[in-house]
């Protein structure tokens, strides 16, 4: 579960009691400018489990706007986060979603950022109603599934008890955006993949890149029981191909698992993880996490 465009200074922390009342945590890509407003509610998501994530400073279309300008958009946020909560953002988010080849490797090689949008919209930002929006969200849920929403809308605050309530009675488990991406490791057991652990600090995105791209592209295959995502079946033997498939795409037939291929490379070229199959099924859908591990 994803919200967009935060911190507001009545809705999120109404947000953070409901998720906290049913254990639920969440990734935040908010704003650096209301992050600067409203400091002390980033350092609440972050005491309370949750990931905070970088959507820029000012919500423009990086399409439209120079290099200089996105790496200040991106830069000035991630500084925020830390002087507000002690910790350096680990995804990006782009605002509209808006972004080209180019410049998702070129952030990812800036900032060690990869980027994520989503695949289950409510559209809450055109205030259809809180029963319209919970619908939505519950109705595109698939497993893997990254959902989107914006709490700076009372509206979407309103529809989010009924739509947790409803996804958390189907059997879904809620975790961070780290958190899914790390499903893919399944042998590490730091502190941000346990979903009652808060945010560890991390280094400042433009120090040690090299580093943080080696850590993001080792996958470990060894799981642990206290992995939050151990239950989801995977053997210790697994290959990593095997791993992913049955993380996130469980439904796949046999013919089509056998078909994916997997290849885990720090490099600038992108590495595309698909089954041979003229339709890539919706499962496939829930990463752009970009350059140089997932699409």
């Amino acid at each position: 579960m994803t919200f967009d465009d935060g911190p507001h200074p009545s809705n999120t922390p109404r947000l953070l009691d409901l998720l906290a009342k049913r254990n639920v945590k969440a990734t935040f890509y908010v704003t650096g400018n209301n992050v600067q407003r409203y400091p002390q509610i980033v350092a609440r998501m972050v005491r309370e489990g949750h990931e905070v994530a970088n959507h820029t400073w000012n919500h423009p279309y990086l399409t439209k706007i120079s290099d200089t300008q996105i790496r200040s958009e991106l830069q000035r946020t991630a500084k925020a986060i830390y002087a507000a909560a002690g910790v350096y953002p680990r995804t990006y988010r782009p605002p509209y979603g808006a972004i080209n080849e180019r410049l998702r490797g070129w952030i990812y090689k800036e900032f060690g950022y990869p980027t994520i949008t989503w695949n289950v919209d409510p559209n809450d930002w055109q205030k259809p109603g809180p029963s319209v929006v919970a619908s939505r969200l519950v109705s595109g849920a698939r497993n893997g599934s990254i959902l989107l929403a914006h709490d700076i809308h009372a509206g979407t605050i309103t529809a989010m008890p009924s739509a947790l309530d409803q996804l958390l009675a189907k059997g879904y488990r809620f975790v961070t955006v780290t958190q899914l991406i790390n499903a893919g490791r399944m042998g590490s057991n730091s502190p941000q993949e346990s979903p009652s652990a808060p945010q560890e600090p991390t280094a400042d995105p433009l120090e040690g890149k090299k580093e943080q791209s080696e850590s993001i592209a080792s996958l470990p295959l060894t799981p642990l029981a206290e992995d939050p995502l151990v239950d989801a079946g995977v053997s210790a033997d697994s290959s990593e191909a095997q791993i992913l498939t049955q993380l996130i795409m469980p439904e796949l037939p046999a013919t089509m698992i056998d078909e994916v291929e997997m290849k885990v490379e720090v490099k600038a070229t992108e590495t595309v993880i698909a089954p041979s199959a003229d339709e890539v099924p919706p499962q496939l859908k829930i990463f752009d996490l970009g350059s140089p591990i997932w699409k």
